[in-house]
């Protein structure tokens, strides 16, 4: 097996026999003879459902199955793996004898699943499960191996040909047998691969792809430019449930904090439970809860994700400095609210 994976080429030149004397122009250019070339592309194309408002965000709101709320959805489609091969003769040989490497040459295959995956549990499949075998699930979180039993690579039945034809296979996510609340997070998948003539062929690594983002669905409350208190300036965010139903998650996020929590209980990007909303009642989030959160992060625009309809909630920020308070309302009724 070749090592350093160089092209091999050949060039030269005519002259006459006293090298006096170009023939036919004399040189002719470098003309490739060996060409090493990865012996497999890997695709996969992103999907992006949410986290669903129904259930305290443990179900997903999946796009192809409409507005219902479903167990799982899913993150990957057209997972697959192809011939990294052109038109005619532009093959990728395995050997010096001439065999071309094909698909199916594909033993196994372990994609690893980057992100979140605290609340969920991957899986790999296709839609037609009737002909195509069970789901290959994740054997450790976030590490799907696929063979010719379970959505294989290499051939056989049932399972054949899920990641080496057509549009592939796709990645899930779903709902714990006891139910998580999930997390937002972005999702990679990074394949490695074994052949089944592997002596006779060099390991492929991939670079990890960007698969899909999983999102909270709610109502968006910004508010611009909180502080944390410590230069003296307190702000108090005032929300308001319109509605005689409690109100169980409200999720703080800073969008771009001055300095990085370091004290706080969650990362300063990260999502903080701040909730809930007493029915017909109010929550107050302060810098102090704020900085409990996330730490001495100075000043940030601030996002809150609240599980309820525009239409339930009210939302004002009051700000004081120095004895003087001021009040800003930041929305009502059935309009998105943010600071301006």
């Amino acid at each position: 097996t070749g090592t350093t994976r160089g092209t091999m080429s050949v060039s030269g030149s005519i002259v006459t026999l006293s090298g006096a004397v170009n023939v036919d122009g004399g040189s002719f250019g470098s003309v490739n003879l060996v060409d090493y070339r990865d012996g497999m592309t890997f695709s996969a194309t992103a999907a992006s459902p949410t986290l669903s408002l129904a259930s305290g965000f443990k179900k997903f709101q999946n796009p192809t199955a409409g507005s219902a709320d479903v167990t799982e959805a899913t993150i990957a489609k057209e997972v697959r793996f192809g011939a990294n091969n052109g038109t005619g003769t532009d093959l990728v040989y395995e050997d010096f004898a001439g065999v071309a490497l094909e698909p199916n040459d594909i033993a196994t295959a372990t994609l690893t699943i980057g992100g979140d995956l605290s609340a969920f549990n991957a899986k790999l499949g296709i839609a037609s499960t009737a002909t195509q075998g069970a789901d290959a699930v994740a054997t450790a979180p976030g590490v799907i191996t696929a063979n010719e039993t379970n959505r294989g690579v290499a051939g056989g039945t049932p399972g054949a040909g899920t990641l080496t034809g057509g549009t592939g296979a796709f990645i899930t996510l779903s709902q714990k047998t006891t139910a998580v609340v999930g997390a937002e997070s972005a999702y990679t998948v990074t394949p490695a691969i074994t052949y089944t003539s592997s002596s006779t062929l060099a390991p492929l690594t991939y670079a990890a792809k960007t698969i899909g983002s999983v999102k909270y669905e709610g109502t968006p409350f910004y508010a611009a430019w909180v502080g944390d208190g410590t230069n003296g300036i307190t702000y108090s965010i005032r929300l308001g449930n319109r509605t005689s139903t409690a109100i169980s998650s409200v999720k703080a996020t800073l969008m771009n904090p001055t300095t990085t929590g370091t004290s706080g209980t969650v990362a300063s990007t990260a999502a903080c439970e701040v909730g809930p909303i007493p029915a017909s009642g109010e929550l107050i989030i302060t810098s102090g809860s704020l900085t409990t959160c996330f730490g001495a992060f100075k000043r940030s625009d601030v996002r809150f994700i609240i599980q309820s309809a525009p239409e339930n909630m009210t939302a004002k920020m009051r700000t004081v400095s120095a004895g003087m308070v001021t009040e800003a309302p930041l929305g009502a009724g059935s309009t998105a609210a943010k600071a301006d």
